[in-house]
């Protein structure tokens, strides 16, 4: 059944100039399916470069000639079908990945935390806990991350407070250190996840990713 009709907010359709880049969708939700974060990841070998794009779930996509948000779809649907919607917009998407909050801070307990550059003073209040935090370069571990990433900001600002929080993730452990660790670090990392990368997508790329990375390629995040 169609959704109930909801704010539209178009985007730019194609916000890669690299057509061969490898463009991940990935989606982190809560138990119930509701969004908490949703960026698309392009690593791009001819430029040298990865980038971080937000996308918001209250984008408008149309699936199976129906109008949906991405949150909607999502929730209605799989990762695999907002993949699918946001191809047929020409956004090319190579493969997907969804991961519960469970399973985020799983994977970032077994990479480690990150360093957070905050410009101000932030305060937020979850479940009647306040987390306080000074200005200043601030190491996050999975749960503050996580819910750093969800309750820091609100609206298009949440949004870029998240792009720029999972491009410091990948800064710090997207490295030819980590990629080179073999098959085994990669499945116990896979399968916390629903996704369309497989084994065979990591051997086949293993080589030519660890030399991609070894020239610390940049990422930016595009806005």
């Amino acid at each position: 059944p169609a959704p109930e009709e909801t704010t539209a907010r178009v985007e730019p359709a194609a916000p890669f100039t690299d057509e061969q880049a490898m463009n991940f969708l990935l989606i982190c939700s809560d138990s119930e399916k509701i969004i908490d974060f949703c960026d698309i990841i392009s690593v791009s070998y001819a430029e040298n470069v990865i980038r971080v794009k937000p996308v918001s779930p209250e984008l408008t996509l149309d699936y199976k000639k129906m109008p949906y948000t991405l949150s909607q779809l999502f929730a209605l649907s799989s990762c695999g079908a907002v993949r699918d919607a946001l191809t047929d917009r020409g956004m090319k998407i190579s493969r997907y990945i969804s991961v519960n909050e469970t399973n985020f801070k799983m994977i970032m307990q077994k990479l480690g935390p990150v360093e957070i550059l905050l410009k101000n003073e932030l305060r937020y209040s979850v479940d009647a806990i306040t987390y306080s935090f000074p200005a200043g370069k601030q190491s996050m571990a999975a749960d503050t991350l996580l819910k750093y990433m969800k309750f820091a900001a609100e609206g298009d600002e949440l949004l870029a407070v998240q792009a720029e929080a999972l491009a410091q993730v990948l800064r710090t452990h997207f490295t030819a250190e980590n990629n080179d660790r073999g098959e085994d670090f990669f499945s116990s990392l896979i399968n916390l996840v629903d996704s369309d990368i497989s084994a065979f997508d990591y051997t086949d790329n293993r080589y030519a990713l660890s030399e991609f990375l070894k020239g610390k390629p940049p990422v930016k995040v595009i806005n």
